[in-house]
């Protein structure tokens, strides 16, 4: 199941990053939620975020904004 953050649209824009081609939303490895971007993540967890590990370089953790397909 994806679980994405309410202060996006539907397209994964949030209002820092919200051009016509910021259509991406990050997974962060701290609690597995797709967040607009690393600020939308300091502005609503209540935790630091934690950076994946080199050895999970091909984790899921992107979301295309356009088609909804998870990217490594």
């Amino acid at each position: 199941m994806i679980h994405v953050t309410g202060a996006i649209d539907t397209m994964t824009r949030c209002r820092h990053y919200h051009s016509e081609v910021d259509v991406i939303a990050i997974k962060f490895k701290c609690c597995d939620v797709y967040y607009g971007c690393y600020y939308c993540h300091a502005e609503m967890a209540d935790h630091q975020p934690i950076v994946w590990p080199m050895e999970e370089q091909g984790a899921k953790a992107i979301l295309c904004g356009s088609c909804y397909a998870e990217l490594t």
